[in-house]
């Protein structure tokens, strides 16, 4: 105990000479903390680790950087197999919490060395490509990877033991938006802990998805073929307080992968803040500056008619940089087959064919109800054990939402080309299509999911404004908590309306309130939903972190959806009912995949209507 003691003590005295910027005594006495902790615990501890990451992260400010590489390549795989190392024993709660104490290596420490040292030696590139591939969505893959390991293991005892936990988790949720200073809600989240760490410890996740955590860039460029590129954008913070945006390309017969410098986030920022969907897509206007900013430099390596995979970092969320203007007549997507993924990880990931047996379709839905009406569709489905949520939207909609006419003709077409084509397809509208109906889809191996609805995300400063998240503020020394972006968007259901004008505790106990959270979509079983199409208003968009866009998009891939079809902002209502029965038409009919059918559909989007405004919000993800 005393030699620990004396070991954090250096350390600490390291971290002192370090913030007054003196990095030669940090690290010295980094450096001498690093070998006692050797000493004392061995390689694989955290406070080990820890101190080799500060030791390494010194020298890197000294701009030695040969020896930052020494310490820090050896902290950074140990953290990455610590992390590895969690998924055995921790609740995924844990796990987000022990990712936040170690991503500072995986954010910072590595992209920076690998920025700053790469034109010097290639072996760089591969290591910050190595870097994306491993932390894109690391806390997503691993959710996932556990819940599809349980579900899939034919054990009925845990599967059994899982969906308890899901309902746990479902009721944690109501008591949250209900009451969240209940006694009952801490009971139940220990109880959740307890028994998230017994499953997660009989389910082997970690054996049974090694080829998830060992992806290299090697294995990337082993699955291009000729004339198909892969992109990784990435950016890292600079020292004077910026964002540099960068791109890691790679081809099939490439040595290693290029490191291409882009853009600083300020930049492209000023231009998103300052214009228009329209000026951002036209060439004559804002959209050949974003061009030049995101794609110019890139397409020395690039040829006509090349597949481009590519997977987007912060700013670029926001934007759908596969319709940026190529030239005065041509976007980018016309020049080149682009596919967007959530990381190009799934190059190399094997994933069971496409299944498109069922569809399930959601549109025409009445936010008006009486609640009489709503109590009567809500009674056939209270057997299912539903938690009930009440949830509350910013002013905008606090008067209620309309009803959407285009989206009862678009779900009316769509039945009319699936039906013909052997899919069972169920059609839910008016009252019928509650929140309800949906959560029941969940377990039901549904391969297509059809959403035509208002869809809402705001930001977590909009959201302190409302009554109901200001109430949860209110708890002694929570108030600069941020509030989980998972709860700040969703869908509108059958009946909404009487929430969104306040008289939402009206409501029986067992009825929903027609506002599902991306929260609540999380924690459904959707893996065999192959499409989800979200025809509704700014559904790609979410709270961006170097974990990908907490919003909509996160909720359905946590739920199990391989690829959505979605919008960066507010649609023409007539415009999106063209869109999405052009794609089905080209993808049912026709037999054309995903992604040649949504570009198919987008053209015949943009002969009508010219204006970006009308057909460049729509972005499919892979």
């Amino acid at each position: 105990e005393r030699s620990s003691h004396i070991a954090t003590t250096i350390n600490n005295i390291g971290g002192v000479y370090d913030a007054l910027g003196d990095y030669e005594h940090a690290a010295e006495y980094y450096g001498k903390a690093c070998e006692l902790f050797y000493d004392l615990y061995g390689e694989h501890h955290p406070n080990y680790v820890t101190a080799l990451s500060n030791v390494g992260f010194t020298y890197y400010e000294m701009g030695d950087y040969k020896k930052a590489e020494q310490y820090l390549l050896r902290s950074y795989d140990r953290h990455k197999t610590q992390f590895l190392q969690s998924l055995e024993f921790m609740t995924e709660s844990q796990r987000e919490k022990y990712w936040e104490s170690i991503a500072f290596e995986f954010e910072f420490s590595i992209p920076n060395l690998a920025y700053d040292c790469y034109q010097k030696d290639s072996r760089y590139t591969g290591i910050a490509y190595d870097n994306q591939l491993f932390y894109k969505g690391a806390l997503l893959q691993s959710a996932d990877a556990v819940k599809r390991s349980i579900l899939e293991s034919g054990d009925d005892r845990l599967i059994g033991e899982w969906k308890a936990l899901n309902d746990l988790r479902k009721e944690m949720v109501r008591l949250h938006e209900r009451d969240p200073k209940s006694a009952t809600l801490a009971e139940y989240e220990q109880q959740a802990e307890v028994l998230e760490k017994h499953i997660t410890q009989s389910s082997a996740v970690y054996r049974n998805n090694r080829q998830l955590w060992e992806t290299k860039w090697q294995d990337i460029r082993g699955a291009l073929k000729q004339h198909q590129t892969a992109i990784e954008f990435a950016s890292v913070l600079r020292k004077d307080g910026d964002m540099m945006y960068y791109a890691l390309l790679l081809r099939a017969d490439d040595e290693h992968p290029h490191l291409i410098p882009l853009f600083e986030e300020s930049e492209v920022a000023a231009v998103l803040q300052a214009t228009t969907p329209d000026e951002q897509y036209d060439y004559n206007q804002s959209g050949w500056r974003l061009f030049r900013s995101i794609w110019s430099k890139l397409l020395p390596y690039l040829h006509y008619g090349d597949t481009v995979y590519y997977a987007a970092t912060g700013v670029l969320h926001q934007i759908a940089i596969e319709t940026l203007p190529f030239n005065a007549t041509e976007s980018m997507a016309s020049m080149f087959r682009m596919v967007r993924l959530s990381s190009t990880r799934e190059l190399a990931m094997h994933h069971a064919p496409s299944q498109r047996s069922s569809a399930a379709l959601y549109g025409g839905i009445y936010y008006d109800l009486e609640l009489d009406d709503l109590l009567a569709q809500s009674e056939s489905y209270t057997s299912l054990s539903i938690a009930s949520t009440r949830a509350v939207v910013d002013e905008s909609m606090r008067a209620g939402v309309h009803y959407l006419p285009g989206t009862k003709r678009e779900v009316e077409a769509i039945s009319a080309i699936l039906r013909p084509n052997h899919i069972n397809t169920r059609v839910y509208t008016s009252g019928a299509a509650n929140e309800e109906s949906f959560k029941a889809l969940s377990g039901r191996h549904t391969n297509i999911l059809h959403v035509a609805t208002h869809g809402f995300y705001w930001t977590d400063s909009t959201a302190r404004e409302q009554r109901y998240f200001s109430q949860r503020m209110a708890m002694p020394g929570e108030t600069t908590m941020s509030i989980d972006p998972l709860t700040r968007s969703g869908l509108l259901f059958a009946g909404a309306n009487i929430a969104l004008r306040g008289h939402s505790r009206e409501l029986p106990q067992n009825v929903q309130d027609g506002i599902l959270t991306s929260k609540e979509i999380s924690l459904l079983d959707l893996r065999d939903a192959d499409l989800v199409i979200l025809s509704a208003c700014e559904t790609g968009k979410g709270e961006i972190t170097g974990e990908g866009v907490f919003g909509l998009q996160r909720a359905f891939k946590m739920a199990g959806a391989q690829t959505i079809l979605m919008s960066l902002w507010p649609v023409d209502d007539e415009a999106t009912q063209m869109m999405t029965t052009e794609f089905y038409r080209h993808w049912i009919e026709r037999q054309e995949n995903k992604r040649e059918a949504f570009l198919h559909a987008q053209k015949a989007v943009r002969a009508r209507y010219p204006q970006p405004k009308y057909w460049a919000a729509f972005i499919l993800l892979d």
